[in-house]
């Protein structure tokens, strides 16, 4: 004996197994934009850190003196730790290769031992706050002439 109605729409299992596999790819799709936005946080303050490094640098001789030894602060409320070191740096002779002897034009003295210039080594370091009790540090070194003294 056939029965009048016939099946009409879903199956209580077919809605649970539906609601099942949507709830899986949600939480997947969730996590995904999660770890998205971590690492859009993350190349967010590097980047920002190197913007500071390099800045920095390029105040060395303007607000920061080359004579000073250095300078430190903090960025964005305390967000970002900079220094500034300025060193000495002592150009490295260079010798004269033994087939310049031979020509009349060739300098018997190193090139280096004509100082006209002062060379200073700048490193900029900033560190700044990462996830839980991390920090993240940037360093970027530079070298600037001065005037002899």
């Amino acid at each position: 004996m056939k029965s009048k109605f016939k099946q009409q729409g879903f199956s209580l299992i077919e809605i649970i197994a539906a609601f099942t596999i949507a709830a899986v790819s949600l939480t997947l799709l969730m996590r995904m934009f999660g770890t998205g936005l971590a690492t859009i946080d993350t190349a967010q303050d590097y980047s920002r850190a190197v913007l500071i490094a390099q800045s920095k640098l390029a105040m060395v001789g303007n607000e920061i003196k080359l004579d000073e030894g250095g300078a430190s602060g903090e960025e964005l409320e305390g967000r970002y730790q900079w220094a500034v070191q300025i060193l000495d740096y002592t150009v490295p002779e260079v010798p004269v290769p033994e087939y310049a002897s031979s020509n009349p034009l060739a300098t018997q003295q190193p090139v280096a031992a004509i100082p006209t210039l002062a060379m200073k080594q700048l490193v900029a370091t900033v560190s700044y706050a990462k996830t839980g009790a991390e920090r993240g540090v940037v360093r970027l070194s530079s070298y600037k002439a001065a005037p002899l003294p």
